[in-house]
């Protein structure tokens, strides 16, 4: 079976812009779960915030980007998230640097 972080991976990769709202539709889970995941993500440099609400509307959510789509498996995030061991290239991949 499929870990939950594993899912939101693959919905990202298949959205490349998406909101949180799409994560949970695609992966059937609660809102907490996705936005802390993608929290994580953003702060390891994979995803960036295109613009904070789509449509310049106040409670209309922003369009998230995939900027770091390194293939099929989710990165482990470390410790706060600011780092990821990326399964993909095999490598370790901080906020703002790649550790060979």
């Amino acid at each position: 079976m499929r870990s939950a972080q594993q899912r939101m991976w693959e919905a990202m990769r298949v959205h490349q812009v998406f909101t949180l709202a799409d994560i949970q539709i695609a992966t059937d889970l609660g809102k907490e779960t996705v936005k802390a995941f993608v929290r994580r993500l953003k702060a390891a440099s994979y995803v960036i915030l295109r613009n904070k609400n789509v449509h310049h509307r106040q409670g209309v959510p922003g369009a998230w980007v995939l900027a770091r789509d390194t293939g099929p498996f989710a990165p482990r995030l470390l410790g706060g998230g600011a780092c990821a061991y990326d399964r993909n290239q095999k490598r370790i991949i901080g906020a703002d640097h790649v550790v060979v």
